[in-house]
Formats: structure tokens, C-alpha cells, sequence
């Protein structure tokens, strides 16, 4: 346990498997596939939690062909903070919110949401063999 945060991982695994439907979209599609095999991808499995139970993806793409990608997923558990960042390195940062904070871009969680949102940064390439759409 830390005493910043507290995740109730087998809560969480019971909300994303009965409330998410991933994206289907070739955005969220290479953010699943790029994040999957980043090594970053451990820290979030550790909560619970996959690249296909983000509740919200969000892509900008840059020139050079990566884009910036935030993911938002919901948690059971407590936070001691207004926001607490519970990883950050390898271009990689994850910040828990509790879910009413102002600081969120994203909070359509459903009628009855977890306390928590992870919201993940992290810039990744284009990894699909399928064409950007925006380029």
C-alpha cells in the first residue's frame, strides 16, 4: 500500500469489465497497439487496469508523425491528494484525480463512477500498417 494512494484492483477490474467498450477507431487502435508493448504498460497493469479499459483516448497528432496521447480510465481506491502523479518516466506520466476535480479533461465515467481517474500522457508513433487519416 502507499500512503499517498490506495487502488482497489479487483473493484476496478469488475467496473472496466462490465462498463467499457474500447474505441474501435485506428487512433485509439495505435494507442492500444503502441502502449501495449511500452514498457509503461506494466505500471498500469499493476492497477488493474489495460490499454483496452481507457474510458476516454484522446490523439493529437504531430508533424513528425508520433502523436500525443491521452487516455483517461477509471479506479476504485482512495487518493490522499487533490492529484498525485503515481509514474512519470520514459515519456510517460500518470496522474490520479479524484473524479470531480477541476484539473480533468474527461469525466463521463457513467451514472455511478469510481472515485478516481488515471489520466496517462504519453507521446507514441504510428505503429498500424493502415494510414493516418489527418496526414
Amino acid at each position: 500500500m502507499n500512503s499517498n494512494y490506495e487502488i482497489d484492483i479487483y473493484k476496478t477490474l469488475e467496473y472496466t469489465n462490465s462498463y467499457i467498450d474500447g474505441c474501435t477507431c485506428i487512433y485509439c487502435k495505435n494507442f492500444r497497439t503502441a502502449f501495449a508493448i511500452h514498457n509503461a504498460n506494466k505500471r498500469l497493469n499493476d492497477l488493474g487496469l489495460s490499454v483496452d479499459s481507457a474510458v476516454e483516448i484522446m490523439d493529437f497528432p504531430r508533424e513528425d508523425g508520433t502523436s500525443m496521447y491521452y487516455a483517461y480510465f477509471s479506479l476504485y481506491g482512495e487518493l490522499n491528494h487533490d492529484e498525485y502523479i503515481i509514474y512519470e518516466g520514459e515519456g510517460v506520466t500518470m496522474t490520479l484525480y479524484p473524479i470531480g476535480s477541476n484539473k480533468l479533461l474527461y469525466g463521463n465515467m457513467g451514472d455511478n463512477p469510481p472515485p478516481l481517474v488515471l489520466e496517462l500522457e504519453v507521446e507514441l508513433p504510428w505503429v498500424l500498417e493502415e494510414s493516418r487519416e489527418d496526414i
